[in-house]
């Protein structure tokens, strides 16, 4: 028996009335799923911690994937970070080394004995107008789905999932597609390898969750066609993502939300151009 702890957090934002300015600030609204057995929580906080310490970062504070493109603003428009900003903290950082430290950190995953990394992915200027609460549901589906197939090697192994709060109103979205999920099956009959009820977890309590954190940003940069994306994909993504057995990583690894073949075809191209760039 294993018990396995699963961390999922979101990048970009949905809404089911998106307007040409929200769909250019949020190309994407994008779930990450981290998977690892609960034996090895510990070893990668240590190793987290001692990477912040290393870079001279507070062990104390939080640190997300959207803050290094903030300061990348900041440094670029030339506007004062204030106070009120969650980042301030970091105002006097440099982003470039902030950068690193995000790709350093992700690559700490690629020390775990088991890793899986799930990835569900909206095309927010393709997507139809789905209610958010159902949309959010389809995410979790997705990732329940697979992690208990995983799960299956063994009766007794339990995967306890994390998820990063929202808002009230999502959180509780997010319980209750969870409880319904549980407790009434789709093409799973019965979620017996996962735990009962959906926990919520804040990031800055929770290495985890900000390792999803990291990879979400990371798949959404590597959807954009940035470098960093791109070089975390190559370098830890790949090693990680929930593969088949002949290696393939479409709805295995990753998953369009809802289903778009045309989008699956549109992220593998981008899955391969990041593993072969400067081969």
């Amino acid at each position: 028996m294993t018990i396995y702890f699963a961390f999922s957090d979101e990048n970009g934002s949905y809404k089911k009335r998106r307007s040409s300015r929200f769909i250019r600030a949020h190309p994407w609204y994008i779930r990450s799923t981290l998977c690892i057995d609960a034996l090895e929580w510990k070893t990668l906080e240590k190793e987290y911690e001692n990477l912040k310490k290393s870079y001279d970062l507070p062990s104390g504070e939080e640190i997300k994937w959207s803050y290094a493109y903030s300061l990348y603003s900041h440094k670029r428009t030339g506007r004062a970070i204030k106070p009120k900003d969650k980042y301030y903290f970091l105002k006097n950082y440099n982003p470039e080394k902030l950068i690193s430290f995000l790709d350093k950190a992700t690559s700490i995953l690629n020390n775990l004995n088991y890793c899986r990394a799930i990835f569900t992915i909206t095309d927010n200027k393709e997507c139809q107008s789905i209610d958010d609460s159902r949309l959010l549901k389809m995410h979790l589906q997705e990732a329940m789905q697979r992690l208990e197939m995983d799960m299956q090697t063994d009766n007794n192994n339990l995967c306890v999932l994390f998820v990063d709060p929202v808002s009230e109103e999502k959180d509780k979205s997010l319980r209750e597609a969870y409880a319904s999920l549980y407790q009434n099956g789709d093409i799973i009959n019965r979620y017996s390898h996962i735990k009962d009820s959906l926990n919520i977890e804040h990031s800055h309590h929770s290495v985890g969750i900000q390792m999803a954190d990291f990879l979400a940003g990371a798949f959404s940069s590597l959807l954009s066609e940035r470098e960093l994306g791109k070089n975390i994909y190559k370098n830890t993504i790949n090693n990680i993502i929930r593969k088949k057995g002949d290696g393939s990583v479409q709805g295995y690894g990753f998953r369009e939300v809802p289903g778009n073949k045309p989008l699956r075809n549109k992220i593998l191209t981008k899955i391969n151009i990041a593993l072969t760039e400067d081969a």
